[in-house]
């Protein structure tokens, strides 16, 4: 059980690690083709660093949801197998 948690640690450190990298990707394409933050158009360039960092951030979300509906779904099982 120990170990579970410690590699739930170390993957949401590195997750925080790579979206952070990519935050940093995007200011910098920003900076570099003069585009104001609201906007997500521009050079080509740019367009791909902002949408690699989109769908990461939207594959994350997936994955968090996907882990909480199985978790849920898990504890509906054993509350049902323990008679409760």
């Amino acid at each position: 059980m120990a170990g579970d948690s410690s590699l739930l640690a170390a993957v949401s450190l590195l997750s925080a690690c790579q979206q952070s990298y990519f935050a940093w990707r995007v200011g910098r394409a920003r900076l570099k083709h003069k585009i104001a933050p609201p906007a997500v158009t521009g050079p080509l360039e740019f367009e791909r660093i902002f949408r690699a960092q989109s769908m990461y951030a939207a594959l994350v979300c997936l994955v968090h949801t996907e882990t909480r509906r199985e978790d849920q779904i898990s504890r509906n099982w054993s509350y049902r197998l323990m008679g409760a």
